[in-house]
């Protein structure tokens, strides 16, 4: 997609980031790697705004869109969502917001035993996941020309049960009624392509391009996959009951990063970098934890697998993985606090 074909309002080198993307994307590097800096004036439009008014949240994203510094490879980009619960929610779940958590929300759980509650599925035409629709449609037809609308943050898959069984109850689940949690893992994932294609329409991400919550831009069907709860599991239950459910969600994407958090994960992480449709790995040690950089070990074990990462730190903490990993095949999400710092962080990854 050339930058004739989208048009992003203050963007004088759409052309060249586009380049840089799809070089990326492709294995290659064009000039330097990907590297995304967002300065923003202020606060944007949080997930309670985006679920109760519509009208009041799409004002919000545009002002914050038009007086944020998009620096670097990122897009002007905003946020749709209705927060990590919003795919319980489509499956019934009532969505739980509190002005103290303004990132984030939670559902109650409904699932008191599998058996009574399958089979699970998306109802698109459920009042919960047509508010999501019309509000992808509005932001999607008001930012033409303007910004982009992020692809929503899909916490399907055990994510998704574990919200509406609640996580105690999940985990016993694996012992007490294998079984029927198989079933309800495998009605999960069936429903992933039918959301997906609906959002995808309202969003027009097939027209404009793909971006999402990591601000990694795609042409061709991308989205950042996920399951948190796998912290929680050991290798041999991730294995069979998350990963089958992760292959449809990889196999139907073009593009693919898998969002890899806390420690725990990472006894995963062999089992990740072995599958073949799997495009990227973004690491994450939880908060107390050594950062990003510093997992050497880590992110040379994703680097040697062929796989994509996904990056972020200070700049200081960039050039040290820059040196370490080299250019291909890394994205950069630099921390920096002026656009001063941006330019020069920028121009030595130019030079290096």
């Amino acid at each position: 997609m050339q930058a004739e074909q989208l048009k992003l309002a203050g963007i004088d080198d759409l052309d060249e980031r586009l380049t840089r993307w799809e070089a990326f994307w492709q294995g290659e590097v064009y000039k330097r790697p990907p590297v995304t800096i967002v300065l923003p004036a202020g606060p944007r439009s949080q997930y309670y705004n985006n679920y109760q008014d519509a009208e009041a949240a799409i004002r919000t994203h545009i002002e914050w869109v038009e007086q944020t510094q998009w620096l670097g490879d990122s897009l002007p980009s905003a946020r749709p969502d209705f927060g990590p619960d919003q795919y319980a929610a489509w499956l019934g779940a009532e969505l739980r917001y509190s002005p103290d958590s303004s990132q984030t929300n939670w559902v109650t759980p409904f699932v008191q035993d599998w058996p009574s509650a399958l089979p699970l599925d998306v109802k698109l035409n459920s009042p919960v996941f047509t508010r999501s629709l019309e509000l992808l449609k509005r932001m999607a037809a008001d930012g033409w020309g303007k910004f982009l609308v992020y692809v929503h943050d899909l916490h399907s898959n055990c994510d998704a049960l574990s919200a509406i069984r609640g996580p105690d109850n999940l985990s016993m689940d694996f012992y007490d009624d294998p079984d029927h949690l198989k079933l309800a893992c495998s009605q999960i994932g069936d429903t992933y392509e039918k959301v997906f294609l609906a959002l995808e329409q309202a969003g027009q991400w097939a027209t404009r391009g793909y971006i999402g919550w990591l601000h990694v831009y795609s042409t061709k069907r991308f989205a950042v996959t996920q399951c948190d709860y796998s912290c929680m599991v050991s290798s041999e239950l991730f294995n069979k009951y998350i990963l089958p459910e992760l292959r449809k969600e990889w196999v139907f994407l073009d593009r693919s990063i898998y969002h890899l958090d806390g420690t725990t994960a990472l006894t995963h992480l062999p089992a990740l970098l072995a599958e073949p449709d799997l495009d990227g790995i973004q690491w994450l040690p939880q908060a107390g934890q050594k950062p990003q950089c510093m997992w050497e070990d880590v992110l040379m074990a994703i680097r040697n697998a062929g796989k994509r990462l996904d990056l972020h730190g200070t700049p200081d903490q960039i050039r040290h993985m820059h040196k370490l990993l080299g250019p291909a095949k890394c994205v950069y999400h630099a921390d920096c606090k002026t656009a001063d710092e941006a330019h020069e962080l920028l121009d030595w990854m130019e030079r290096n």
